[in-house]
């Protein structure tokens, strides 16, 4: 695996920025109230509609993570999340073996709905994708960027 000089540092600008997220969300955690900052478990389902994508991979699966949270007004919060997709599969020409690891980072705002202590919500954002890909004949590794819409339950 080679890592360039650019990888590195939008690497470690990305901890250092995930890092001062982090402690200022335990740090508010302390000074606002109860309602004010959300941590949680994250499960979903990840679905590509890219052709080459279909072609070597499932192209969907389920995905997991962490989602750490901020009410700014009523029913609007700031949410930070990381996922994690991995699938196996096979090159189209010489059907080698093929690991993908898709890492998002998330950055979105959420609408939540009020109905009790069940939840439900409506929430868009932007994402920074690193991925990395392990195969026999080569590896690769590099950043993207998107957009999702997503929409769940909150307990």
């Amino acid at each position: 695996m080679v890592f360039t000089f650019s990888s590195i540092n939008v690497m470690l600008s990305a901890m250092k920025k995930t890092n001062l997220f982090v402690f200022l969300l335990l740090f508010g955690m302390l000074l606002f109230p109860k309602d004010t900052f959300m941590i949680g478990a994250y499960a979903g389902y990840f679905r590509s509609n890219d052709s080459l994508f279909k072609s070597i991979y499932d192209a969907e699966d389920v995905t997991y993570g962490l989602k750490l949270g901020i009410r700014v007004w009523r029913n609007f919060s700031i949410w930070v999340s990381g996922y994690q997709f991995k699938q196996t599969g096979e090159t189209s020409l010489l059907e080698d073996t093929t690991r993908l690891t898709l890492n998002p980072i998330h950055l979105s705002l959420r609408y939540t709905f009020t109905l009790g202590s069940i939840r439900p919500y409506l929430e868009g954002g932007y994402s920074y994708i690193i991925y990395k890909e392990d195969a026999e004949i080569g590896d690769s590794d590099g950043e993207g960027h998107g957009y999702s819409i997503d929409a769940g339950l909150e307990f």
